[in-house]
């Protein structure tokens, strides 16, 4: 054991000797390069493509340390960058290293540089980062010609006529100063620039009141940034509320329909439709880029935000509250979608994306034939009408042949009806998982002396295939049905934005189109209840949508002073058709085996086929001037503008029932027995066989005589405004918008008689006024993080260029007429007060209360008096008058609160709102509505209940967390029990029942600067039913023993027992009308930013 330690300790003894020995050698190489890592001196250098020597040189004179080198070797050697601010001298000349090949020896205060004389191999350099942002005042409001200096590098510019900054720099640490005129100077230190990144800096300028000393605000970078931001959310003169391209991305949202349900005080009824604050389409505007939008629908003032993809938007700014430069047509709301602009940096974005319904993918999936464009949205032309076909002269041949004797009619309308499309044959496909893709490709040009040109392209896919269960009972004695909904959905979108910035000059051109096919197919069966007979049918509604819109404007700073000049140029149009909407019906006695699908009447509710075309164009254009001036040593703004919009619709509309001709007596007897695609087959169409019997030419047919409209409107408008400061923290803007509207409206009312002739009508509803509209906003700053806001202005509401219409459209899923009448435009007055506080940029607590009084308001109601005689039909009319009275409560909170030192909980944000709203309508007078001779029903002319599309509140939550790699977000929404249609009889308002909806999104980003993202979305995960009924009905409809409905008193007016519970859905007294099961939606997606 001795020796076997003595041996051990002599192995230890030499390990230790060759120790000491290899540190001796290595040290003083080790000490040589530790001493330049611990050199201190503070080094300031500003010189760009130098050469070594010069270099050198310029750090000797500031440091205590003296250089020895080879003078001529280093005059040979470039140094591209030497930027430095008071840099360590170590780092220093460790950065000189990555740009030659340098070596040190530290000698006490010598050192030593050897410079190698072997080329050194080319390595990348790093890229340049930038900074960039805009330069605004605390107003909001872009400052172009703004001086700005980067004091490092002596490098610097003026922001561009939009009040935009980009500067291209090495990677460095950097210190900002920014003027401009009457503003106080801002310096900004610690401004950290990555290689190929950039640093985003918004600059807020405050007002001098002593513009000619020179005043300098010093403030770091972090502190300036997060001024920018604050500026930017609190600027707005009127009360806005918003999203932004950030928050999109972290929800599960595919459209902007589906986008603004997460905006304070929204909705979306039916997918599509917008409801701001409660109030429905027609007390809201809609803007794309800063240009009114045309209507999508025939039937209503209505946008469906369900056609633009979210992937083209850059954000999303609803107005509830009025300034004269805003449209004065809105009361709820002015929802303004701006497509996305300039990039900062060079992109190239992709995305795949992939998913499948719980009710449809992978499941049967039923439908006609497709067409062989339907999987990009256009139509091959198989569902259109026949070429040989002409409305009025085909009807006219319907009333010579059918109705006279004219067999050369009988033929030729025979012969036309052989060549409509046949698409009667249902298919049974597999449902598809869902499609979507998307390119993103921006450019930006630096050129010389500050100009810029650049742009953004965008295309997107996206085909998706859902089914859904429903029901839908049409009460009383009117028809019961369940059966199941395939919708085939697809939408092609492109996006081209184009911009040219040049001095105190910005020209930018932005163009728009999304095509978008909807093709829903109804399997259905029932009965119906008036005839008491069974029904086997199903329906098919296909529709395409397009929408384009291209726009040309301008800015411009003119002269000293500040002078701002705007204008712009759009056209917009969008073109709806429903081509081929086809219904078969079925119908059997109750206990028979057979249906018949052949009748011999005109009712189109049975086997029927419709066609529409509705095109609309809009042409608006604008100019606007601002002149910023000082007042009592406080800001102010002057502006004036004129804004200018000429629209027209044209729509027609084409019907038809499936009938046997006059001459096929026996044909009837025949088909019976036969399934539906052998009865519409095309040889049974033609003469003295089934023929398309037009609706123009029924003789008992009062309903869709009228074959559509044209209607136009001539708007001017102009505005003068002032946006200041009455004192240092009250700030004021408001001013009076005039605007002059002229719309005609014009129904061709078509009738083809027995004799072969055709009558033609046209009823011509006009509206000539001028409406001045004043409109006032007063802002108080309490501190820079809270502020208080009151509103006051009149706002209008006029009716569409349809609903002046007498033409009666056919809805036919939902088996509704619709017309229009000789209506008033809605004048209204609104209140609003606003108290907002901003914690931080990221988070904001805001309580809003606002109250609206409105004249003549329009409202679409059901006609209850047309119910008992079997037909549902609605009309839009107007009222005497509504009030609203709401708040909004909105907030989002970060969870750092909790736990300032977490980054998790710092980057854990709770967001949510809350809407309340109480409304009140008045008819003219008590409405009355007579059973029989001696009994009616009476009710008020005042109701406690808020007009269509209202609802009584909404509530919208998120827990939304983003961390540096992994994200999530769940969001919860919940809408009150709203009413869908209103009626002159409250117990048949349709409400839809309150729903909660819950959708998760998963998201992790990886690769270099997370350049890569998977997605993870589940929508609608609770699903639950939608629900439509109408309320207290069954306590009107309850028939005593001699089957007279309801109890009367000894007047005879109907008593009406209250409902227990409410205006929420009870079975007990609540008639069903429509119920659906959408099924949940999951969607995975991948996308790389190049």
């Amino acid at each position: 054991m001795f020796l076997t330690l003595k041996v051990a300790s002599e192995k230890t003894t030499k390990r230790f000797f060759l120790t000491v020995l290899f540190i001796s050698l290595c040290l003083p190489f080790t000490y040589a390069q530790q001493g330049v890592s611990v050199l201190r001196d503070a080094i300031t250098c500003n010189m760009e493509r130098a050469t070594l020597d010069e270099v050198l040189l310029a750090i000797g004179k500031q440091t205590r340390y003296s250089f020895s080198y080879d003078k001529q070797a280093a005059g040979n050697v470039n140094i591209r960058h030497a930027v430095f601010n008071k840099q360590p001298l170590g780092k220093v000349l460790t950065d000189l290293q990555q740009q030659a090949t340098l070596v040190y020896d530290v000698d006490d205060r010598q050192i030593a540089v050897r410079i190698s004389t072997v080329p050194r191999q080319p390595v990348a350099q790093p890229k340049p980062g930038q900074i960039s942002g805009r330069v605004i005042d605390e107003k909001g409001e872009m400052l172009p010609g703004a001086t700005i200096h980067l004091i490092e590098v002596n490098k610097g510019m003026q922001s561009s006529v939009d009040g935009t900054y980009n500067i291209e720099i090495p990677a460095g640490t950097y210190t900002m100063e920014v003027r401009f005129i009457s503003y106080l100077s801002r310096r900004i230190t610690g401004i950290i620039v990555k290689a190929g990144e950039n640093t985003p800096l918004d600059i807020s300028m405050k007002p001098s009141s002593k513009s000619l000393n020179e005043v300098v605000i010093t403030a770091d970078y972090r502190k300036a940034s997060i001024e920018g931001m604050f500026a930017r959310q609190k600027s707005s003169a009127a009360t806005i509320d918003g999203i932004v391209r950030e928050q999109i991305l972290r929800t599960p949202d595919n459209n902007v329909a589906q986008v603004l349900n997460r905006v304070s005080g929204l909705n979306v009824q039916d997918n599509r439709f917008v409801i701001v604050r409660g109030l429905s389409d027609r007390y809201n505007n809609v803007q794309l880029n800063g240009s009114l939008l045309p209507s999508t629908e025939p039937n209503a003032r209505n946008f469906a935000f369900d056609v633009i993809p979210s992937a083209l938007i850059d954000n999303v700014v609803v107005y509830k509250t009025a300034t004269p430069d805003l449209p004065g047509e809105f009361s709820g709301g002015v929802v303004d979608m701006t497509t996305r602009d300039i990039p900062v940096e060079n992109f190239v974005r992709i995305k795949l994306g992939t998913g499948f319904n719980t009710k449809a993918t992978g499941k049967d999936f039923y439908g006609p034939e497709r067409g062989k464009y339907d999987y990009l949205g256009f139509d091959d032309g198989s569902r259109k009408l026949p070429g040989t076909y002409q409305s009025g002269e085909y009807a006219k041949l319907i009333s010579e042949g059918y109705y006279g004797s004219s067999d050369e009619s009988r033929q030729k309308y025979g012969a036309i009806s052989a060549a409509f499309p046949n698409r009667f044959t249902m298919y049974r496909f597999t449902g598809r998982p869902v499609q979507d893709y998307e390119l993103n490709v921006g450019r930006v040009k630096q050129l010389k002396d500050g100009k810029r040109f650049g742009g953004i392209f965008a295309l997107t896919y996206r085909n998706q295939q859902t089914a859904q269960d429903y029901i839908d009972h049409a009460p009383i004695q009117i028809h019961y049905y369940e059966g199941k909904e395939y919708l085939f959905e697809n939408n092609l979108s492109g996006l081209l934005n184009l911009g040219y910035s040049f001095g105190k000059h910005k020209i930018g051109m932005k163009s728009i189109f999304t095509q978008k096919f909807t093709e829903r197919t109804r399997l259905y069966k029932g009965q119906n209840l008036y005839s008491g007979t069974d029904i086997d049918a199903f329906s098919n509604f296909p529709l395409y949508n397009t929408i384009f819109q291209g726009k040309l404007e301008g800015e411009h700073t003119l002269g000293k002073n500040g002078f701002k000049f705007n204008w712009n140029g759009s056209m917009s149009l969008t073109n709806r058709k429903e081509p081929d909407n086809k219904r078969v019906m079925g119908e059997r006695a109750q206990g028979a085996d057979i249906f018949g699908y052949v009748y011999n009447d005109a009712n189109q509710l049975r086997t029927s086929t419709y066609f529409s075309d509705l095109k609309e164009r809009r042409y608006t254009w604008s100019a606007e001037g601002s002149q910023p001036f000082t007042l009592g040593g406080l800001q102010q703004t002057l502006k004036a503008g004129y804004q200018g919009t000429y629209r027209k619709a044209d729509f027609e509309a084409e019907q038809f029932s499936i009938r046997p001709d006059a001459g096929a007596v026996d044909l009837q007897a025949k088909l019976i027995g036969l399934p539906y695609y052998n009865v519409y087959s095309r040889e049974n169409f033609g003469y003295n066989k089934l023929i398309y019997f037009s609706m123009l030419a029924s003789e008992n047919q009062d309903r869709g005589r009228a074959n559509g409209y044209d209607a136009y409107q001539r708007l001017h408008a102009g505005y003068l405004m002032l946006d200041g400061h009455l004192a240092k923290k009250l700030r004021f803007a408001g001013g009076l918008r005039v605007e002059k509207n002229y719309m005609s409206s014009l129904t061709l009312d078509t009738r083809a008689k027995r004799d072969g002739t055709i009558s033609l009508t046209d009823t011509v509803v006009t509206i000539d006024k001028t409406d001045w509209l004043p409109s006032v906003n007063l802002i108080y700053e309490i501190t820079p993080k809270f502020n208080i806001r009151a509103s006051y202005y009149h706002s209008v509401a006029r009716p569409d260029l349809r609903e002046l219409s007498f033409f009666e459209y056919y809805k036919p899923e939902e088996d509704t007429w619709i017309s229009g009448d000789d209506l008033h435009p809605t004048a209204i007055r609104n209140v609003d007060l606003r108290i907002e506080f901003y914690p931080s940029p990221q988070e904001l607590i805001s309580f809003s209360a606002f109250y609206k009084k409105f004249k003549d308001p329009i409202e679409l109601q059901l006609e209850a008096a047309m119910i008992p005689s079997h037909v549902l039909a609605m009309q839009y009319v107007n009222m005497k008058s509504a009030t609203d009275l709401g708040f909004e409560l909105n907030f989002r909170k970060s969870a750092g609160f909790i736990n300032e030192h977490s980054e998790f909980l710092k980057n854990l944000y709770l967001s949510g709102n809350f809407s309340y709203l109480n409304a009140k309508v008045e008819y003219d007078a008590e409405v009355r509505i007579r059973i029989d001779d001696n009994k009616e029903i009476i009710q008020p002319a005042k109701r406690n209940r808020p007009l269509f599309g209202q609802a009584p509140y909404i509530i919208n939550g998120g827990l939304i967390y983003t961390g540096s790699h992994l994200g999530f977000n769940l969001v919860y929404n919940r809408v009150g029990e709203r009413i869908i249609y209103g009626s002159e009889l409250d117990e048949y308002n349709e409400y839809e029942k309150a729903r909660d909806v819950v959708d998760l999104q998963l998201s992790y980003r990886f690769m270099k600067n997370n350049k890569a993202e998977i997605k993870l979305n589940a929508a609608d995960m609770l699903n639950q039913p939608v629900i439509r009924y109408y309320n207290n009905h069954k306590n009107i409809w309850r028939p005593d023993a001699s089957g007279v409905p309801g109890q009367f008193d000894q007047y005879g007016n109907l008593i009406i027992p209250e409902d227990p519970s409410g205006k929420r859905y009870d079975s007990r007294y609540d008639e069903l009308r429509r119920k659906f099961w959408y099924g949940r939606n999951f969607t995975v997606s991948a996308s790389y930013t190049f």
